[in-house]
């Protein structure tokens, strides 16, 4: 994949939530994945989402031209800095990839008090919210407008 670049995972946590993708209230359990978007001048842009899973709306979007654990970072903190004051365990489960195991967005999890969780390594399925939205985004919106830089 364009702009990729493998990394030694600094941390990686099991997968609590085994499929459940339902939160009883709001601000409980949330997941994030990041996806490709193709330009039409051949240039590519990541988009790194946060997905609500009490009502399954995004609540956090920024696209960027690298994918990065800061890209991360500043999707979770943008959505941190819209909510009110998070009430009990917060839970972000994310796939493997080296963003979200990176000590950097480790670090800043544990510092803000959100607690992370993960699919197994390359079993989507784990995640399967995140890339049900993505295949939505792309096909109903992506796919039918031509996008420049």
């Amino acid at each position: 994949m364009p702009g990729y670049q493998k990394h030694k995972a600094h941390k990686v946590f099991p997968n609590l939530i085994s499929q459940n993708f339902s939160a009883p209230d709001a601000n409980q359990r949330w997941c994030t994945d990041f996806t490709y978007l193709f330009l039409k001048d051949g240039s590519v842009r990541y988009n790194c989402a946060i997905l609500e899973l009490h009502d399954r709306n995004i609540i956090s979007s920024i696209t960027d031209k690298e994918i990065t654990s800061d890209l991360a970072i500043r999707t979770l903190k943008k959505v941190l800095q819209s909510q009110s004051k998070l009430k009990g365990e917060l839970i972000l489960h994310s796939d493997q990839g080296s963003q979200y195991t990176s000590h950097a967005f480790t670090s800043y999890c544990e510092s803000v008090g959100v607690a992370q969780i993960m699919s197994k390594a390359g079993y989507p399925y784990d995640n399967a919210p995140m890339e049900r939205y993505y295949n939505t985004l792309k096909n109903e919106l992506i796919y039918q407008h031509e996008y420049k830089k």
